[in-house]
């Protein structure tokens, strides 16, 4: 829609729409907007997991850690998971960091 608008005032500002015709093409876009069936969008109700890149991996689980208080579940050279802790009905899911600096290219 936003592309649509943009080439009507790209018209009209070119001189190829009157004030007239901008106004019309306006207001038939936006009753047409109005009269299509509205999306049904998606709500989140938790998270499984979250995986974050980092180029200090014991720094940023130190800091998960502490100020969070994430216990570390597993290690390897380069990654840590940390553990979410329990709040509502489920506990939240776990946080991957990986150093990206020792990625495989």
């Amino acid at each position: 829609m936003i592309e649509t608008i943009e080439t009507l005032l790209s018209n009209f500002e070119r001189g190829k729409l009157t004030r007239r015709q901008l106004a019309l093409s306006l207001s038939a876009l936006v009753a047409a907007a109005q009269a299509a069936p509205q999306e049904k969008s998606f709500r989140a109700v938790s998270i499984n997991h979250v995986t974050v890149k980092v180029p200090d991996l014991h720094r940023t689980s130190n800091f998960y850690r502490q100020f969070f208080g994430m216990p570390l579940k597993q290690q390897s050279a380069n990654t840590h998971i940390l553990g979410g802790r329990a709040s509502g009905r489920r506990p939240p899911g776990p946080l991957r960091l990986w150093n990206r600096r020792l990625q495989r290219r």
